[in-house]
C-alpha cells in the first residue's frame, strides 16, 4: 500500500469546480512525478516541431519528407504517450502509487487499439468541425473519455468511442465548461514566461482525470444495479 497515496480533500463530484480543485490538490501533492512525465511529453513535441518546421531549424532537403516524419512521430509516439499521461493522472487520482511505466502503457499490447482510438477520435472531431464547428465541439466533449477507456478499461477503439459517448450523456455541457476554463489557465501559463504552460497543462490533465473518475463511479453504479 502506498503510504503517500493522494487523498482528495473533498468527495469526487462531476462538477467543474470540484474537478479543478481536486486536480490542483493532485499536482501539489505529486508535482515532481507529474512534472517528470510532462517534461518528457514536451520533449516529444519539440521533436515533432523540429521536423515539421525543419527549414526554420536549418534542416536541408525535402521539407515535405521532414513534415511526414514529424506527423508520423506525432501519431506513432506522441499520441500513445499522452494517452499514458492521462492514465498516470487517473491512477494518482484514485490513490495508486506513481509508476513511470504507466506513462508508456499505450505502447504495450493495447498499442493498436490506442492508435485506432486516437485516429478515429481525431477524424470524427475533424469532420464535426468541418460541419459548422458546433458538431466538432460536441464530438470533442462526448469523446473526451476515449483516452482513459482504451487504457483503463482496455476497450477496443470502437467500444471506447461508444462507451465515451454513453458516459458523457448529460455531462457534455460540464465538459465544455471545463474546456472553456482551460483557456484562461493556458493563457496565464503562457504569460508566466511560457514556462507556466507546463504546470497549467498538468493542472488541466489532473482535473479531467478527476472528472472522468467521478463520472465512471456513477456510471458503474447505473449499469451494475445492487452494487451501490
Amino acid at each position: 500500500m502506498d503510504t503517500n497515496a493522494f487523498k482528495p480533500k473533498e468527495p469526487f463530484n462531476s462538477t467543474v469546480g470540484t474537478s479543478f480543485n481536486i486536480g490542483w490538490d493532485l499536482i501539489n501533492s505529486k508535482f515532481g512525478n507529474l512534472l517528470l512525465i510532462t517534461l518528457l511529453g514536451v520533449a516529444f513535441q519539440i521533436i515533432v516541431q523540429y521536423f515539421i518546421r525543419g527549414s526554420d531549424y536549418g534542416l536541408h532537403g525535402n521539407s515535405v519528407s521532414y513534415g511526414l516524419i514529424g506527423i508520423l512521430f506525432s501519431v506513432l509516439i506522441v499520441m500513445p504517450y499522452f494517452f499514458g499521461i492521462n492514465y498516470v493522472n487517473l491512477q494518482l487520482v484514485i490513490g495508486e502509487a506513481f509508476n513511470i511505466a504507466d506513462a508508456f502503457k499505450g505502447f504495450d499490447y493495447i498499442y493498436l487499439n490506442v492508435m485506432l482510438a486516437g485516429m478515429f477520435r481525431i477524424v470524427i472531431i475533424g469532420i464535426g468541425l468541418v460541419l459548422l464547428i458546433v458538431p466538432g465541439i460536441i464530438f470533442a466533449c462526448r469523446l473526451s473519455f476515449v483516452p482513459y477507456l482504451v487504457i483503463d478499461k482496455q476497450l477496443t477503439a470502437i467500444d471506447a468511442i461508444k462507451t465515451s459517448w454513453a458516459m458523457t450523456n448529460g455531462h457534455a455541457i460540464t465538459i465544455f465548461m471545463m474546456f472553456l476554463l482551460s483557456i484562461p489557465i493556458v493563457i496565464l501559463g503562457l504569460l508566466a514566461l511560457l514556462v507556466g504552460i507546463i504546470p497549467a497543462s498538468m493542472w488541466i490533465n489532473a482535473a479531467f482525470a478527476s472528472f472522468y473518475h467521478s463520472v465512471d463511479i456513477g456510471y458503474n453504479k447505473e449499469i451494475i444495479p445492487g452494487d451501490a
